[in-house]
C-alpha cells in the first residue's frame, strides 16, 4: 500500500454538505491483443486467471467500482441494451462497435452485467412507463488498459482514454435513427426495437405508448448531447467536466436556455489513487470533499433534479445515491498507484533514478509533494481537524505564474448564470437560501456550488430521514472534514478552499504518473519528456488514443502509423492540434533558472517510473 496508508493516516471522505459552506461542492490478467483491437481485453483462459498486476484490489473489488450505479439515468436500460447502431442492426453496445469510442469492456466478468462496459450501470429505480435506466459512473472515466510489445494491462483508477464525446454524438445518432416520427427512417428499426423491449410483438396500444415514450425521450437526450458537444472536438481522454456540470444544473434541470455556454475547455482526467488522501483533487481546488465532487460528477452526467419543481420546498430531490458515493469512496482508499513492473517493461536503473530523485526533490517538490511526506506542509496538520486526520496537500498555483493555457479558469470566472426557480429555494438542512447571494443572477461557480451543496442536502434528508441517523451519517460521509468544534459556532469546513481557488491549478503527487498521459491540466503534452523541455520544444500536433506506452520518453506512442490509417485498433485517434482554443501547450516551465540537460531529463523519467522505490523504510 501507499506510504500515506502504511502511516494510518487515510480514513478521509466525504463533504460539508451545508450549501454555500464551501466553494463548490488486482490481481491483473493480461494477454495477446486481438488485430480488431479497439480497448477490448480478451485473453486466454488461462491468462484471464493470472494474478500478476496488484494495485489492491481483486476482482470482486473491481467489478464493483466498474458497475455500481451512483445515480446517473443515461437512457432507459432495457432500450440501451436493445437500441441498434445507425447504420446497422448490429446492436449499439456490441463490443467492436463501443470499442470505436475507446470504450472498454472487462472480459474477467463477461458474461454478467448485461455486456455493458466498464463505468456502465444499471440504477435500479423503476422509473414510470421506462422501468430502470442505465448511466454512467466514475469508471467509465477512470479505468484504462495500457499496452507494451504485445502485453495488455488493466490500470484501475487511471485517466481513460475513451472519446466520450464522440460517444455521446453517436448515442444520439443512433437515437435518432430509430425515431418513427422522421420521414426516411426505417420503421423496421423501431419496431425491433419495441418488440425486444416488450418481449413480444407489441399491441397497438403499448405500441402507441411506446412511440409516445421514445418520442419524448429521444428529443431530450439529442438535446442534451448536442448541448453537451464542444466547438471543438476535445478527442481521447479529455472532457469539460466543470462546463458540462454547470450546462446540466443550469440549462437542462433548470430550464433556462439563457445560460447555455459552449464546454470549450476540456481537461485531461485525474487520476484516483491516493485522491481520498488528498486535501483537493479538481484541477481547480474548488472543493475539498469527494462527496462534493462526485455528487457534482453524478449531476452532470445524467443524474435528474426536480429544480423546477411548483413547490419550492420540492426542488432539490435529485438521483444521487450517497451510500453508494460513499463506497466507492472508501474503495478507492485500498486502490494502490500501479507499480512499475519490471517483468513487462524492464528493471529501473537505481543509480540514475537516484540522480533523478535529487533533480526531482530541488525543483518539483515545492508544488509535488511526494511519500515519504516529510517535509513542511506536505500534510496537513492533524491539531486543524476534528478528529486529528491529516491530508496530503497540494499546491494551488496560480494560473498566471504556472502559465499553462487560461481558457478552463476564464470561463469559470467569467461565467454568470441565471438562478431561474432555485432563487430563495432554502436548504432542509440548514434553513440557508441554496444559491447565497441574493437577486436573479449569480457567478456560475457560486450557482455550481449552491446547487450541488442544496441537492445533497435534500440527499442527506430524503435518503437518511431519522434525524440521529442523518447527523451520524452527515459526519460519517462528509469524512470529518470539519475544524474541531466550538461551542455556539457552527461547524466550518476543512481544509478551507483556497481564496484563489478559481483562479489556480492543482499540482499534486505524481505517483503513478507513467500511465497518465498525456499531461498539464489540458492533455497538451504527450509525454514527461517534453514536458521536461522548453515550450518551443514541445510538439505543436501529436496523436492520443494510442494506448501502447513510450517508456523512453513516459507517455503513450503520439504519432500516426506508417502507411495507413490513424487508429488503435477500430478506435480512432485523435490528432491533438495545440494552435486550437483551451489546447495551448506553453507554460509549466520548471526549473526558472536553468534548462535540463538530455542526462537530467532521462533521470527524472528513470525516477518517477516508480518514486517509491527510492524511499528509505523508516
Amino acid at each position: 500500500m501507499s506510504f500515506l496508508r502504511k502511516s494510518r493516516l487515510s480514513g478521509l471522505g466525504a463533504w460539508l454538505a451545508l450549501a454555500g459552506a464551501a466553494f463548490g461542492a488486482q490481481a491483473e490478467g493480461y494477454g495477446t491483443l486481438r488485430p480488431d483491437y479497439g480497448g477490448i481485453y480478451v485473453p486466454t483462459a488461462e491468462q484471464a486467471t493470472l494474478q500478476g498486476y496488484n494495485q489492491n484490489w481483486n476482482q470482486t473489488m473491481r467489478e464493483l467500482f466498474y458497475y455500481t450505479p451512483q445515480g446517473s439515468r443515461l437512457f432507459p436500460y432495457s432500450w440501451f441494451l436493445n437500441l441498434e447502431q445507425k447504420n446497422s442492426t448490429a446492436k449499439f453496445i456490441d463490443p467492436a462497435h463501443i470499442g470505436r469510442f475507446g470504450l472498454i469492456y472487462d472480459a474477467a466478468s463477461a458474461g454478467k452485467h448485461d455486456g455493458l462496459p466498464i463505468g456502465f450501470a444499471k440504477d435500479p429505480v423503476d422509473v414510470p412507463g421506462t422501468g430502470p435506466w442505465v448511466g454512467m459512473n466514475c469508471a467509465a472515466c477512470h479505468t484504462n488498459d495500457v499496452t507494451y510489445h504485445g502485453k495488455q494491462v488493466r490500470i484501475d483508477g487511471a485517466p481513460s482514454l475513451a472519446d466520450v464525446g464522440a460517444f455521446f454524438a453517436g448515442l444520439a445518432e443512433a437515437v435518432k435513427a430509430s425515431r418513427p416520427d422522421i420521414p426516411g427512417n426505417d420503421p423496421a428499426k423501431f419496431a425491433r426495437l419495441a418488440n425486444a423491449v416488450y418481449g413480444h410483438p407489441p399491441t397497438e396500444a403499448e405500441l402507441k405508448a411506446f412511440k409516445g415514450m421514445y418520442h419524448d425521450v429521444a428529443l431530450k437526450l439529442e438535446g442534451e448531447m448536442w448541448m453537451r458537444t464542444p466547438p471543438n472536438h476535445a478527442g481521447s481522454g479529455r472532457i469539460d467536466a466543470l462546463g458540462q456540470i454547470i450546462n446540466a444544473l443550469a440549462v437542462f434541470d433548470l430550464q433556462q436556455p439563457f445560460n447555455l455556454r459552449p464546454p470549450s475547455a476540456p481537461v485531461s482526467y485525474p487520476f484516483l489513487w491516493v485522491a481520498p488522501d488528498l486535501d483537493f483533487v479538481q484541477w481547480a481546488p474548488v472543493a475539498s470533499s469527494p462527496i462534493s465532487r462526485n455528487a457534482g460528477e453524478v449531476l452532470g452526467v445524467f443524474g435528474t433534479t426536480t429544480f423546477t419543481a411548483a413547490d419550492p420546498k420540492e426542488r432539490l430531490h435529485s438521483s444521487v445515491r450517497l451510500r453508494e458515493l460513499e463506497e466507492f469512496e472508501n474503495w478507492l482508499r485500498d486502490l494502490r498507484p500501479p507499480p512499475w513492473r519490471k517483468d513487462l517493461f524492464g528493471g529501473i536503473d537505481r543509480d540514475k533514478a537516484q540522480a533523478g530523485k535529487v533533480l526531482f526533490d530541488t525543483d518539483c517538490r515545492s508544488c509535488h509533494h511526494m511519500p515519504p511526506y516529510d517535509r513542511p506542509g506536505e500534510l496537513t496538520d492533524p491539531k486543524d481537524n476534528m478528529k486529528g486526520l491529516r491530508f496530503i496537500t497540494i499546491k494551488a498555483d496560480l494560473l498566471k505564474d504556472v502559465g499553462t493555457d487560461p481558457l478552463y479558469t476564464h470561463n469559470l470566472i467569467t461565467r454568470m448564470t441565471l438562478t431561474g426557480s432555485l432563487e430563495g429555494v432554502l436548504g432542509p438542512m440548514n434553513g440557508k437560501p441554496v444559491i447565497p447571494m441574493p437577486g436573479p443572477i449569480a457567478p456560475a461557480a457560486v450557482f455550481f456550488s449552491g446547487a450541488v451543496g442544496g441537492t445533497l442536502q435534500q440527499a442527506f434528508v430524503d435518503q437518511f430521514p431519522d434525524p440521529k441517523e442523518r447527523a451520524e451519517k452527515f459526519l460519517e460521509y462528509s469524512g470529518y472534514r470539519f475544524k474541531p468544534f466550538q461551542p455556539g459556532q457552527p461547524p466550518q469546513s476543512y481544509p478551507e478552499v483556497p481564496e484563489t481557488a478559481a483562479v489556480s491549478l492543482k499540482a499534486g503527487p505524481l505517483l503513478g504518473i507513467w500511465a497518465t498521459a498525456p499531461f498539464l491540466h489540458n492533455g497538451s503534452v504527450p509525454n514527461l519528456y517534453e514536458l521536461l523541455s522548453p515550450p518551443e520544444q514541445r510538439s505543436k500536433t501529436f496523436w492520443v488514443g494510442s494506448r501502447e506506452l513510450d517508456l523512453k520518453h513516459l507517455g503513450f506512442v503520439a504519432t500516426a502509423p506508417q502507411g495507413g490509417p490513424a487508429m488503435c485498433g477500430n478506435a480512432p485517434l485523435f490528432k491533438f492540434d495545440t494552435t486550437q482554443p483551451g489546447n495551448g501547450n506553453g507554460g509549466h516551465i520548471y526549473p526558472k533558472d536553468k534548462t535540463y540537460t538530455e542526462e537530467q531529463k532521462m533521470a527524472l523519467i528513470e525516477y518517477l517510473k516508480d518514486p517509491e522505490a527510492l524511499i528509505v523504510p523508516q
